[in-house]
């Protein structure tokens, strides 16, 4: 005996109702109706399409993938060749070697160059291989060193008079650009003392200036095994 619309009905409600439990508890990568509904099916399909399979999620995910990254300008890459320019530059160059202990953020480096901030930014790390608060960062580090191996200054002095803001993280970046603490680097560099006596204090700077051509967060990460969080920071 055929069965009327009001139990067919809700016979199909019902189906649709354990189909959507199933699918949401994964057991079903597709939702499927009791073969004897004749009008469920139907109507179930054209509301709601399947639910979609592991393989579609995944065309899906790769149709809107990010472009891959287009190299980068050879142009904004190449050696800085506008004299004009480059004045401009050492001039905030100058400025940060005779005072390196100050704050030099670049809006402060771009208004002595007289340029705009994303400007300097580029054109810096073009003229002289180094973005400008990684400059500044050797700077510092190369002042410290000279005070650790001519002066009797505390550690603790050395690191607010070079522009640390704290001891911690002044010895944490020391560390990680010279691979010494300070304290190992004052005993190192005094011991070397009457073998560098007769060199010039400005040679010895140059000699024993840090390498910075990679930053230190990734020294540090390199060292702990890409352990390192990408959302730490340099400090200058």
């Amino acid at each position: 005996m055929p069965k009327n619309a009001d139990a067919e009905m809700a016979e199909f409600e019902a189906a649709l109702l354990r189909s959507i439990k199933q699918a949401a508890q994964g057991q079903y990568a597709r939702v499927h109706t009791p073969a004897e509904i004749v009008r469920g099916p139907v109507l179930y399909t054209q509301i709601h399409p399947p639910f979609p399979t592991p393989a579609i999620m995944r065309s899906r995910a790769a149709s809107h993938a990010p472009p891959p990254a287009s190299p980068p300008d050879p142009a904004a890459t190449a050696p800085l060749q506008d004299a004009a320019l480059l004045r401009r530059l050492l001039r905030a160059k100058d400025r940060m070697d005779a005072a390196s202990h100050e704050a030099w953020p670049v809006s402060r480096l771009a208004e002595v160059s007289g340029v705009s901030e994303a400007y300097f930014a580029r054109s810096f790390k073009r003229a002289f291989g180094l973005p400008p608060h990684r400059y500044l960062l050797t700077r510092r580090i190369e002042q410290a060193v000279s005070l650790l191996r001519d002066t009797e200054l505390s550690i603790t002095d050395i690191a607010f008079s070079t522009g640390w803001q704290s001891l911690g993280t002044f010895g944490r970046i020391f560390h990680d650009v010279t691979g010494l603490s300070p304290s190992a680097m004052r005993s190192e560099a005094r011991a070397t003392i009457p073998d560098i006596g007769r060199v010039p204090a400005c040679v010895v700077k140059a000699a024993q200036r840090p390498d910075l051509g990679t930053a230190v967060l990734e020294k540090r990460r390199r060292l702990a095994g890409n352990t390192v969080g990408a959302s730490t920071k340099e400090e200058p």
